[in-house]
């Protein structure tokens, strides 16, 4: 129950990202008796709730076993105000409190979320080999690792650093708690708005040793012949766009991109001084407009919602997942990623021919 409001931007990038066919998403008995026991439920704060009833939806599957929580294959361990990081202290949200997920639970080494929401944006834009579901072939646009001590290095690490969101999109956190591992940081440009057709994604890292890199995702429809730029010619100017003074650290945004928007070809050259972007203030989901006007409706019975939106429920669905205790208790330390299920589920390019550089963590 509750405010199903930052849960929307959630489901609208499954749907682009094809783990759902078409929103609103309908609730059924079904989905209820998935979402685990009466005390299960209650002992999990308010997303984690939400999420329980829709995760198998997405073909990733929230459980309890043997009273730890899963996610797929990923263990999801909750902070309290006790334990949070330092980093997330500040806007701790007991709704929606920041999560571990390791791939198994062992001594430690471990991925650190501000949010659970945010982890599940994560595990959403993750490969499609980890979940074994249909997803369109992901496209990279950017340039293998960068020197620690390079230009594009240093302006990464403080982009990674800004505690606001960058570039107006949802910026998600994945911090590695272990020594040689990988600081993550993702920023979504779409997918999770009610008018977006396709999902498209910066990611960035920062090695252990100070190399970085980033890259520029998407599953927009091909346009060309299935390489860079010019296959995802939307994508590629909503990237230089936003980035705007960063755009110059993925090289390939200056190629040339149709776009079918204006000039007598119906296109625009990226050499076009792309709009100024405005970071906002908030890091974290902004409702979006149609979720404030009524997006999520709560019906009065299993089969529709008083108001058209992303999630329909029944006041007996409601029942189940009624306020319970938000939280629940924190398990041992993490352990240590298996280095090929991290790879083949994290939000990482895949190698290409064009770009062949090897990476430390491969």
């Amino acid at each position: 129950g509750g405010d199903w409001s930052g849960s929307v931007p959630l489901l609208r990038l499954a749907k682009n990202c094809k783990r759902i066919q078409q929103l609103p998403l309908q609730l059924n008995e079904g989905d209820v008796g998935r979402a685990g026991s009466r005390a299960d439920i209650d002992s999990r704060p308010a997303s984690m709730r939400q999420y329980g009833l829709i995760g198998h939806r997405l073909g990733l599957e929230m459980t309890r076993r043997a009273g730890w929580e899963w996610l797929g294959w990923l263990w999801v361990s909750m902070h309290t105000r006790e334990t949070v990081p330092a980093r997330y202290r500040d806007a701790f949200n007991p709704a929606d409190p920041p999560c571990d997920g390791s791939v198994y639970r062992i001594a430690d080494g471990y991925h650190v979320y501000r949010s659970f929401h945010e982890l599940a944006t994560d595990r959403i834009v993750a490969p499609p080999a980890t979940w074994r579901i249909e997803l369109p072939a992901r496209r990279r646009v950017g340039p293998p690792y960068h020197p620690a001590s390079s230009a594009a290095s240093v302006r990464i690490a403080e982009l990674m650093a800004q505690p606001t969101r960058i570039w107006g999109g949802h910026t998600i956190d994945r911090d590695c708690n272990y020594s040689n591992g990988t600081n993550y940081r993702i920023v979504i440009l779409c997918g999770d708005h009610a008018a977006d057709d396709f999902a498209a994604y910066i990611t960035m890292g920062k090695e252990e040793h100070g190399e970085t890199y980033i890259d520029l995702f998407s599953n927009e429809g091909p346009q060309g012949d299935g390489k860079g730029v010019a296959d995802s010619p939307q994508a590629a100017v909503l990237a230089r766009t936003r980035m705007g003074g960063d755009a110059w650290l993925i090289p390939q945004l200056s190629e040339a991109i149709p776009t079918g928007g204006r000039g007598e070809s119906g296109g625009r050259s990226a050499d076009d001084p792309p709009a100024p972007a405005q970071p906002s203030s908030d890091m974290g989901y902004t409702v979006p407009d149609a979720a404030a006007a009524g997006d999520v409706g709560v019906g009065d019975g299993v089969s529709g919602g008083s108001n058209e939106g992303d999630m329909q429920m029944g006041n007996w669905e409601l029942d189940s997942v009624a306020d319970g205790a938000a939280g629940g208790p924190r398990g041992q330390k993490r352990g240590r990623s298996d280095e090929e299920a991290t790879l083949q589920g994290s939000p990482q390019p895949h190698n290409s021919k064009r770009f062949a550089a090897k990476r430390p963590d491969k």
